[in-house]
């Protein structure tokens, strides 16, 4: 398998929003949205036990910047799928997902 780093970037408000638009219930909600997507994406990595033992992932959050970002070194496609997955879930929670990984090529399924 290609094992690959990849950056995830989980963003509470996109570029054109300001932070001071939002209210601090709404604030509040989306990093606890954030919380639950990057939950999401490490249970998914972590469940299948294959995956789990050549995957590592380290969080770090950014109260600064509104960001949780991840470090994932696993296999490439299967990193891919998984953040595809997450970031349907990310686009309903109003929160928005960068990342190095080419997601347009990835086929969801649930």
């Amino acid at each position: 398998m290609n094992i690959q780093h990849s950056v995830v970037t989980i963003s509470v408000t996109d570029l054109n929003t300001s932070i001071k638009r939002l209210s601090k219930a709404l604030i509040r909600q989306r990093w606890k949205s954030a919380y639950t997507v990057a939950d999401m994406i490490r249970d998914r990595l972590f469940n299948d036990e294959a995956l789990r033992e050549m995957t590592q992932l380290e969080r770090n959050i950014s109260p600064e910047k509104f960001t949780v970002t991840l470090n994932i070194q696993g296999p490439k496609n299967k990193v891919a799928e998984v953040v595809a997955f997450a970031k349907v879930t990310a686009d309903q929670a109003g929160l928005v997902i960068n990342t190095d990984l080419d997601l347009t090529r990835v086929k969801l399924f649930s």
